[in-house]
């Protein structure tokens, strides 16, 4: 008597029919097929070769149609945060953050020595003063003696000041006759039988630095 083939559960060891698809007695799931004379069934392959085993396969379309749609969330992202920093930087910056723009103030006019008196020993005792400048609005000296009394000598391009004033210590102010050039003041020593000269120009500089004191006259 021809005895049936069978095949022995893995799990359980309970027999059963070759074409049985799973486990009577356990329920465990064949994996390996026959056929009814006893042919163990090839396992089935995909059409590119890859054995379908527990996880599905992705196509090759699938997989392509996957890497366009990552591409197009990544193109995305990096378009937003090009937007984001273009807003970020067109926001109004707070007073804080803003640096305080320093008004631009224009140079200004001042008349200047050209260095301190030259002097020269002079015949007669009165102190004799004299002064030029190349200020077409011309320079103007005003000397005030220690008991009040004042002196004033101009002078303009090609014309020189001359002036005689008692020796002595003198306050001193330089200014233009029209008064475009702010006044200078400073100090002035003459002595008798001198002579000094001194030469007066207009220079620029920062507007509100104050010039240092004018010093005219015997050191």
């Amino acid at each position: 008597m021809n005895q049936q083939p069978f095949k022995i559960c893995p799990e359980c060891g309970q027999a059963a029919d070759l074409q049985a698809p799973v486990c009577a007695q356990c329920g465990h799931a064949y994996r390996t097929q026959f056929t009814p004379t006893g042919q163990r069934v090839a396992t089935p392959e995909s059409s590119d070769g890859r054995t379908q085993m527990g996880q599905p396969w992705v196509a090759p379309q699938q997989q392509r149609f996957s890497g366009v749609t990552a591409a197009i969330v990544g193109s995305l992202a990096v378009v937003a945060f090009l937007i984001l920093l273009v807003v970020i930087a067109s926001v109004p910056r707070t007073p804080s953050q803003q640096e305080v723009a320093t008004p631009q103030e224009s140079p200004a006019p001042a008349l200047t020595s050209s260095g301190i008196f030259e002097e020269r020993p002079s015949n007669v005792e009165t102190p004799t003063i004299r002064i030029y400048t190349d200020y077409p609005g011309g320079a103007v000296l005003i000397l005030t003696g220690t008991d009040g009394s004042r002196y004033t000598v101009a002078c303009y391009p090609n014309r020189d000041g001359v002036i005689q004033v008692p020796a002595g210590d003198y306050g001193v102010e330089v200014c233009s006759p029209d008064g475009s050039i702010p006044p200078r003041t400073g100090t002035a020593v003459f002595r008798r039988f001198t002579e000094y000269e001194a030469g007066f120009t207009v220079i620029t500089h920062p507007a509100g630095e104050e010039l240092p004191p004018l010093r005219l006259g015997d050191e």
